[in-house]
C-alpha cells in the first residue's frame, strides 16, 4: 500500500474514532446510499461471519466470486479475480473494510468489517430474508426472516441439536457457510443432513456455495454431484479423509479447496473439468494415465493449481498444457520427473504465472536435486519458493524474473554466497534463506543491494560465521530473523541498518544474543526467542 493511501486511511479511522454512535449511523446510512449495487452486495457478504470474526481475504473473495458478485465489465477485460480484488480495495479505501493482519509484503491477510458499521448496516440486511445466520444469540437473527425464503445460510454450530430445521424457506438458498465451534472428535453430520434435505428436494437443488472451513469432517453426501449449480465447495481444515466421487462430476464447480485435509486423492473427473478455476490441494497424486487420451476441454480455465504432486512415473503433461492462464502453481514432483525437461518447458510457457513453488523429492518424499530452469522471461511472477538441493549458483540473468518481490529458499546447498546476485533484485521486498539454502561460512551485502528489501529471515544456515553488512545496504529493511546459524559471529557491531526495527533471535547461543543487544541497544527491538524443549517423560 502507498504511504499516500495508508495516510488516508489513518485520517479515517481517526475522524471515525472521534464521532459518536448517531453521528456514525447517519455516516453509514449516506454510505448505504452511495454505494453502487456491486459494492453493497460485496459489503452485505459479511453478515454471513459472526461479529468481529477475521475473514481470510482469500476466503472472501472466492465467495464473492462465486456469488457473482463482481461488476461485470464490458470494455479493457478484467478476469473476475482482478474485479473482486478491485472491490475489495475500494471498500477499505472507504473504511468498510478493516484490515486486520497483513503479509510481511504488505498485502491483505485477514479482514472484518468495523464493529459501528456492522450495527447499523446489519439488522437492514437480515430484514429481508437474503441473510440468515442461524445458533447465534444476538439481535434474533433468525426471527425476521423464518417465514421468508433465504438465500444465503450461516450456521453457528455451538452444540450437538442446534442445526437448522428444514423447510420451505431453503427452496432458494444458494450460500451456505458452517461455523464449528464444538470440542470433541465427532465429525459433523449437520452438514449432510441439510445438503440432503436439499438434494432430495428437486426444486431445491440451487445451491452454489458450499463453505466448511474448519467444520471438523462434515459428512458429505454420496449425492452432492446432484447440486448442478454448485460453483464453490470449501474444504480447508476440515481434516476429511476423503470427499465423495461424485463431487468431481459437478458441471458448475469453480473452486475446489482441499488444502490441510487428509484428503489423498481426487474423483478422476476433476482432471476432466472445463469449469474449474482453482484447485487447492495438500500434495494429492495425479491419478490419470498419461497414455490416456485428454479432453480438449480440460482445466482450460484453471488459475490456480497448489499441491499437486507428480510422481516417478505419473506424467500429466497431456492433462495439464492446456491450463495456460495459471496464476498460481504450487508442484511437488519425483526428481528423475525432471530429467527430461518437461515439466520445466511447460512452466517457462506460462506467461500468466503470478506465484510459484518447486519442491523436487525421492522415493521417500526427502527433498532432493532441483533444476527449475530459466525464470527470467516471466514479467508477471513476483512470488517464488524452491524447496531442493540446486545444482548450480543462482543466475539472475538465466534464472530469475526481474520482478520478484517475494523469494524462498530451502534447503538448496548453495556453496556459493547467493547475496551478490539477489541484492540485485531491484524489486525484493522479502528474501527468506530457510534450512540449509546456504553452506557456505561468509555472506556479503554490499552498498547499494538490496534497496526495496523490508523483510529478511535466516534460518539454520549452520555453517555461516561471518556476515558483513555495509552502510547503505538493504536501507528498508525493518524485520530480521536469525534462527539457529549458531557459528554466526555478532555481525552488528557497526549499526548499519538504519532502517531497522525489529531483529527476532531464535534458538541462538546466549553470548550472541548479549552482544547483540548491546550493540544494537536503544535503537531496534530485539526480541529473544529460546528453543523449544521436547519432554517424553
Amino acid at each position: 500500500m502507498s504511504g499516500k493511501k495508508q495516510g488516508a486511511l489513518d485520517d479515517q479511522s481517526t475522524t471515525l474514532d472521534q464521532l459518536s454512535f448517531r453521528d456514525i449511523s447517519s455516516i453509514w446510512v449516506f454510505a448505504n446510499k452511495s454505494l453502487s449495487p456491486h459494492l453493497k452486495a460485496c459489503l452485505h457478504y459479511f453478515r454471513l461471519f459472526p461479529k468481529s470474526y477475521e475473514v481470510s481475504v482469500r476466503r472472501l473473495l472466492q465467495l464473492w466470486l462465486a456469488e457473482r458478485l463482481e461488476t461485470p465489465i464490458e470494455e479493457n477485460y478484467m478476469a473476475p479475480e482482478d474485479q473482486v480484488k478491485t472491490i475489495f480495495d475500494q471498500l477499505e479505501l472507504m473504511n468498510m473494510i478493516e484490515v486486520v493482519k497483513r503479509k510481511p509484503d504488505g498485502k491483505p491477510k485477514t479482514c472484518r468489517v468495523p464493529s459501528s458499521l456492522s450495527d447499523n448496516l446489519f439488522p437492514k440486511a437480515e430484514s429481508g430474508g437474503v441473510f440468515c445466520i442461524h445458533g447465534v444469540s444476538r439481535s434474533n437473527a433468525t426471527s425476521g426472516s423464518s417465514d421468508l425464503c433465504v438465500r444465503r445460510l450461516a450456521e453457528l454450530l455451538v452444540n450437538r441439536n442446534n442445526s437448522y430445521a428444514s423447510g420451505k424457506h431453503l427452496e432458494r438458498l444458494h450460500s451456505y457457510l458452517s461455523f464449528d465451534n464444538r470440542k470433541g472428535d465427532k465429525p459433523a453430520a449437520e452438514v449432510g443432513n441439510l445438503l440432503n434435505r436439499t438434494i432430495s428436494k428437486r426444486g431445491y437443488r440451487l445451491l452454489r456455495v458450499l463453505d466448511l472451513e474448519r467444520v471438523y469432517k462434515p459428512v458429505l453426501p454420496e449425492t452432492i454431484g446432484k447440486l448442478r449449480l454448485l460453483r464453490h465447495v470449501g474444504l480447508r481444515w476440515t481434516f476429511l479423509d476423503s470427499i465423495p466421487k461424485s463431487l468431481g462430476d459437478l458441471p458448475s464447480l469453480e473452486t475446489l479447496d482441499v488444502k490441510r485435509t487428509n484428503i489423498a486423492t481426487l474423483p478422476k473427473s476433476i482432471w476432466k473439468s472445463s469449469t474449474l478455476r482453482h484447485l487447492y490441494m495438500s500434495d494429492i497424486r495425479f491419478q490419470l494415465s498419461a497414455q490416456k487420451p485428454f479432453v480438449n476441454s480440460s482445466l482450460t480455465k484453471l488459475q490456480t493449481l497448489w499441491g499437486l504432486l507428480i510422481g516417478k512415473k505419473s506424467r500429466p503433461l497431456n492433462w495439464l498444457r492446456n491450463s495456460k492462464d495459471l496464476r498460481k502453481l504450487g508442484l511437488t514432483f519425483h526428481f528423475e520427473s525432471l530429467q527430461d525437461q518437461e515439466i520445466t518447458k511447460w512452466i517457462k510457457d506460462l506467461e500468466h504465472l503470478e506465484s510459484l513453488m518447486l519442491r523436487s523429492v525421492n522415493d521417500f518424499l526427502e527433498p532432493s536435486d532441483l533444476d527449475f530452469g530459466n525464470l527470467s522471461k516471466h514479467k508477471k511472477l513476483t512470488e517464488l519458493y524452491l524447496i531442493g538441493k540446486l545444482p548450480r549458483a543462482i543466475d539472475i540473468n538465466d534464472q530469475l524474473p526481474e520482478k520478484l518481490t517475494v523469494f524462498t529458499l530451502s534447503l538448496s546447498h548453495l556453496s556459493k554466497d547467493p547475496m551478490p546476485v539477489l541484492g540485485q533484485l531491484k524489486e525484493l521486498k522479502i528474501l527468506r534463506l530457510f534450512a540449509h539454502s546456504y553452506i557456505g561460512e561468509q555472506m556479503t551485502c554490499q552498498k547499494g543491494w538490496f534497496p526495496q528489501l523490508l523483510v529478511l529471515k535466516l534460518w539454520v544456515l549452520k555453517e555461516l560465521k561471518r556476515w558483513s553488512i555495509e552502510k547503505e545496504t538493504m536501507p528498508k529493511l525493518r524485520e530480521l530473523e536469525i534462527r539457529r546459524c549458531q557459528k554466526l559471529k555478532n555481525p552488528f557491531e557497526s549499526t548499519n541498518l538504519t532502517g531497522l526495527k525489529e531483529l527476532t533471535l531464535t534458538d541462538m547461543e546466549k553470548s550472541f544474543e548479549d552482544e547483540v543487544k548491546q550493540s544494537l541497544a536503544g535503537t531496534v527491538n530485539v526480541v529473544i526467542i529460546p528453543p523449544v524443549r521436547v519432554s517424553f517423560n
